[in-house]
C-alpha cells in the first residue's frame, strides 16, 4: 500500500486546493507528505488544505512532513509545526529557510552534506535525527531543550555532545569506514542520558561514560574497542547491555558482577570468550543471549 503522497504542482488554485484536500483524505494509511521543489501556488494549496482538514476534525495520522530542494514554502513550516508534526529535510536545503521551522519539536536533516549553521536557530527541538550528514558543527550547542538526538552514517561526532545536557536518549553511527574518531570525553556530562547507542566508532570508549550515573540501556554495536572501559562498572543503573560485531573484545570483565539492576544482557557474533560465572547470577537477570560466541565461565 501506497502511503505516502506528493505535492502536486500544477493547475489553478482552486484546482490545487482541492487534490490536496482529496488526498490528505482518501489516502487509506496516509503517513508521509511530500514536498518536493513545489510552486508558491502549491504550498498555498496545501496550507489551506491543512487548515481546512483540521477545521473539518478529519483525522490525518501524518507521521512525517517531507521538504526536498524548498524555496517556496511560505509560513507552511509554522503551520506544520503547529499540527505536532515531525518534518523531514533533505540536504542541499536554503539555509535562508531554516528559521521558518523555529517552532519545530521534532526534525530529521538527511543528505550528503553539513549541517546548516541555521539549525542552532530552531530552539524549539526536542527530537533531532542526523543521517548521512558529513559535518555537525557547533550549531548543535544553542538547541538546550533537545532530549534526543539520533545520528547515523555521520562523518564526525558533535564536538560539542557535552553541552546539550537535556539529552535523554542518545544515537551515533559513524560512515564506517571512513569514521575513524573517537567518542569525547564530554559525553560524561550527559548525566540526564537513559539510553545510548553506539555503531561503528573504532576508538576506545572514555572512562567518563561512568558518570551516566541514570544510563539503563546500553548498545555497543560494531565497535572497535579492545576492551570495556573501567568507567563502565559505575552504570550501577544499567537494565539492558547489547554488543553486537565487537570483535575485538574478548572478556567481560568481573565487575560486570556488580549489575544489579541487569536484567538483559546480549552478547552476539563477537570474539568474547571469557564470561565471569556471577554474571548469570544477577538476581534481576531475565534473559541472556549469547549468539556466535565461544565463551566459557571463570570464577
Amino acid at each position: 500500500m501506497n502511503n505516502s503522497i506528493a505535492l502536486p504542482v500544477g493547475g489553478s488554485a482552486a484546482e490545487l486546493r482541492e487534490a490536496v484536500r482529496e488526498a490528505l483524505c482518501v489516502v487509506p494509511g496516509l503517513t508521509t507528505l511530500k514536498v518536493v521543489d513545489p510552486t508558491l501556488a502549491s504550498v498555498q494549496a496545501l496550507e489551506w488544505a491543512l487548515r481546512r482538514v483540521e477545521r473539518d476534525g478529519t483525522v490525518i495520522a501524518l507521521d512525517n512532513v517531507t521538504f526536498n530542494q524548498c524555496t517556496h514554502i511560505g509560513s507552511l513550516p509554522a503551520l506544520v509545526a503547529s499540527l505536532g508534526l515531525p518534518v523531514s529535510l533533505f540536504l542541499p536545503f536554503p539555509a535562508e529557510n531554516m528559521h521558518h521551522f523555529s517552532s519545530s519539536q521534532c526534525l530529521q536533516i538527511s543528505g550528503l552534506g553539513p549541517v546548516p549553521e541555521q539549525l542552532g536557530f530552531l530552539q524549539a527541538l526536542q527530537d533531532l535525527t542526523l543521517t548521512d550528514v558529513t559535518s555537525i558543527g557547533s550549531s548543535l550547542s544553542n538547541l538546550t531543550q533537545l532530549t534526543s538526538l539520533q545520528m547515523a552514517g555521520c562523518g564526525e561526532f558533535p564536538v560539542v555532545i557535552g553541552q546539550l545536557t537535556s539529552l535523554k536518549k542518545l544515537s551515533f553511527s559513524g560512515n564506517a569506514p571512513a569514521f575513524n574518531g573517537a567518542v569525547p570525553d564530554a559525553i560524561g556530562l550527559l548525566t540526564n542520558l537513559r539510553s545510548l547507542r553506539l555503531s561503528q566508532v573504532s576508538a576506545q570508549l572514555p572512562d567518563s561514560i561512568g558518570n551516566l550515573q541514570q544510563l539503563t540501556m546500553l548498545q555497543l554495536l560494531s565497535m572497535g574497542m579492545a576492551e570495556l572501559p573501567e568507567g563502565m562498572s559505575r552504570l550501577s543503573c544499567l537494565e539492558v547491555l547489547h554488543m553486537r560485531s565487537c570483535i575485538h573484545v574478548r572478556l567481560l570483565p568481573p565487575w560486570l558482577s556488580g549489575y544489579r539492576m541487569l536484567h538483559e544482557l546480549s552478547v552476539a557474533f563477537s570474539a568474547i570468550d571469557v564470561l565471569p560465572a556471577g554474571v548469570l547470577l544477577l538476581p534481576q537477570l531475565e534473559c541472556a543471549f549469547f549468539f556466535g560466541c565461544y565463551m566459557h565461565f571463570v570464577e
